[in-house]
């Protein structure tokens, strides 16, 4: 059974105890990861260290004829512990994420080049993207961005409004009715 606990394997930022834990199986291409990127961020920022964000990959070649090598160059980066910074890097250029312009993400990030290139083209990179999606794929994910907040799957698009109230209300105990829309 796949866990949606924090593990050795995934990308995240803040702490693994944190009381808020927010799985997200995203795609670099998807549009709708994009809008959920900028929601996302307003998140952690409210709520800091009492919330800890963890992203899997779930590229969709069907519709997105880059989203598998953004998650490459993501796991490249990931290689010289710059994951985040590539991240953040596609998110904000997803409109451009072909080859050239994975290479020169890379290179505003100051990675050294020549091992960025191979990880491209690493297997043990690709299998840590397909296993991810893999596992999505048993929790039941089809669309990107699938979030799980604290093991609840959420099934649209996340909102920064209605994630903070739920966030307040896993934290504080608030009452008010929580919807996802």
């Amino acid at each position: 059974m796949v866990s949606l606990s924090v593990n050795e394997a995934d990308h995240f930022q803040g702490r693994p105890q944190a009381p808020v834990i927010l799985i997200e199986y995203g795609d670099f291409e998807s549009i709708r990861c994009g809008l959920a990127y900028y929601e996302i961020e307003k998140l952690q920022v409210e709520f800091g260290e009492e919330i800890c964000f963890v992203f899997r990959h779930f590229p969709d070649r069907t519709v997105h004829s880059h989203a598998l090598t953004a998650a490459l160059a993501a796991e490249a980066a990931a290689e010289q512990n710059r994951f985040w910074e590539m991240y953040h890097m596609l998110f904000q250029n997803q409109d451009e994420l072909d080859r050239a312009a994975l290479e020169f993400y890379a290179e505003v990030l100051g990675l050294d080049m020549e091992p960025f290139a191979e990880g491209l083209q690493r297997q043990d990179l690709l299998r840590k993207v397909l296993q991810d999606q893999a596992a999505g794929r048993e929790l039941g994910v089809s669309v990107t961005p699938t979030l799980f907040l604290n093991g609840l799957k959420l099934d649209r698009l996340p909102n920064y409004e209605n994630l903070s109230r739920v966030v307040q209300t896993i934290l504080y105990g608030h009452r008010e009715p929580v919807v996802n829309s």
